[in-house]
């Protein structure tokens, strides 16, 4: 049985670990998406980048990081959400950070656990509306379907990249 709890200090060389093997395969699509010289002008290495999103979702003042812990001990998955405040034009809203499945765990309705805590947390909070994204390519597929399954809504957003000065990285 898989439980749910607030993660431990301890507990982030794991989740780095996991959201490294979980992203792996999805950066093969993002980086076709991209091509040549940009996938790597992007995100010179991605794995560095995904290290940071957790250890940044960790460690922020007011992130909350709940972890999946099967009864071997073992992490399977994780989320981050948090409330971002009011600001001129813009209502208070929720947001989930980073959601994390173990490729393993896939498809056994761990993800949309852990996106249900997270959304009946935020909830509870009083956030008025939630947002979560998520990338367009073939590989962030499976997380657009939990996401409109939950009854999240898109909001087409176009974003663009273009090589800049890429003298600084040869």
């Amino acid at each position: 049985m898989t439980t749910l709890r607030t993660h431990q200090p301890d507990d982030v060389p794991e989740l780095i670990a996991l959201a490294i093997r979980a992203w792996a395969g999805v950066e093969e699509f993002v980086d076709a998406a991209l091509g040549s010289p940009l996938d790597r002008l992007a995100t010179p290495s991605w794995a560095a980048h995904h290290e940071a999103v957790v250890r940044d979702a960790c460690q922020s003042t007011g992130s909350s990081v709940i972890v999946a812990e099967d009864d071997d001990g073992q992490l399977t998955g994780f989320v981050a959400f948090t409330v971002h405040p009011e600001t001129l034009g813009m209502s208070e809203y929720g947001e989930i950070t980073v959601l994390v499945v173990d490729p393993s765990a896939r498809r056994s309705g761990l993800g949309r656990r852990l996106l249900d805590h997270a959304v009946d947390e935020l909830r509870a909070a009083g956030v008025p509306v939630i947002m979560v994204s998520t990338g367009g390519d073939a590989g962030h597929a499976p997380a657009r379907e939990l996401y409109e399954r939950a009854g999240f809504q898109m909001l087409p957003i176009a974003q663009y990249w273009l090589a800049g000065d890429t003298s600084r990285n040869t």
